[in-house]
């Protein structure tokens, strides 16, 4: 797998989860609970796509990274790889919060244990 396709796979596969989640989840979220159990707190549900866009700028801001860095001739080879690996490293981050904020949703809003 190329780089890029490791990029891209990492920008949209979260992005697609929380689009299909939106299909199967109520309007509105609860997004706090006090102590007794009761919502205090509601968000729409399409606020579920604020992490993952977050991520696709980010994944798109690694590509120009590597793109700018193959262009610095010797010292290009290290910068790009550096800017591959943190853009790995948050895109995977990216990653973990949009799914568990889509398990999250799903367990308050009711539908999962």
């Amino acid at each position: 797998m190329t780089k890029k396709r490791l990029l891209y796979l990492l920008m949209f596969v979260p992005l697609a989860a929380a689009v299909a989640a939106l299909f199967f989840l109520p309007a509105r979220i609860p997004a706090k609970m006090d102590s007794q159990g009761q919502v205090t707190q509601w968000y729409a549900n399409f606020m579920l796509l604020l992490v993952p866009g977050l991520g696709v700028g980010m994944g798109l801001f690694t590509l120009d990274m590597m793109k700018r860095a193959s262009a610095l001739g010797q010292s290009g080879p290290r910068l790009g790889r550096m800017a591959f690996i943190s853009g790995i490293l948050s895109l995977v981050v990216f990653a973990f919060v949009t799914f568990y904020s889509i398990y999250a949703a799903f367990v308050q809003a009711g539908y999962a244990p």
